[in-house]
Parts: C-alpha cells; sequence; structure tokens
C-alpha cells in the first residue's frame, strides 16, 4: 500500500502568527500593511502571490518550521526562492 500523508516526514501546519514567523526566519522586521500588500514571485513555480499567504510546513523528525511557497506541495519554494 503506498504511503501518502501519514508517512510523509512534512506536515502542512497553521501557524497564529505569519507574521512573526517571517520576521524571525528573515531578521526583516516590516509593518502589517508591507506584510499584507508584499508580492513575491516563487522562483520554483513562476507563480506570484501575496507574502502573507505563504505555507507553513512543519519537518516532524526536527521540529523545524519552514516557510513555503503558497503552491506547497505541488511547489517545493521556501523563502529563499521568493523574489
Amino acid at each position: 500500500m503506498a504511503c501518502i500523508n501519514e508517512c510523509s516526514k512534512y506536515e502542512e501546519i497553521t501557524v497564529e502568527n505569519k507574521k512573526s514567523l517571517y520576521e524571525e526566519h528573515s531578521g526583516q522586521k516590516m509593518t502589517d500593511e508591507e506584510f499584507n500588500n508584499i508580492m513575491v514571485k516563487c522562483i520554483h513555480c513562476d507563480k506570484k502571490f501575496n507574502l502573507n499567504e505563504f505555507k507553513t510546513v512543519l519537518e516532524k523528525p526536527t521540529g523545524f518550521v519552514y516557510i513555503s511557497c503558497k503552491y506547497y506541495p505541488e511547489c517545493d519554494g521556501s523563502m529563499i526562492d521568493f523574489i
């Protein structure tokens, strides 16, 4: 039997404050207005989206939380791929 979500080491999660998570990962402080209005483009899937639409993905074995492309899991881009 194929193992899909149950066996994956990654899981999409919801975080309470995405802006704070982004600031922590990037080291960049921004206003709510900036966070809610900045458009980014993922170089992996070549799609644009508002920065505040990124997805958060938990790597289960390590507990590390990734900032991922809005189009995860179809796209495996992360915040370093946003321009």
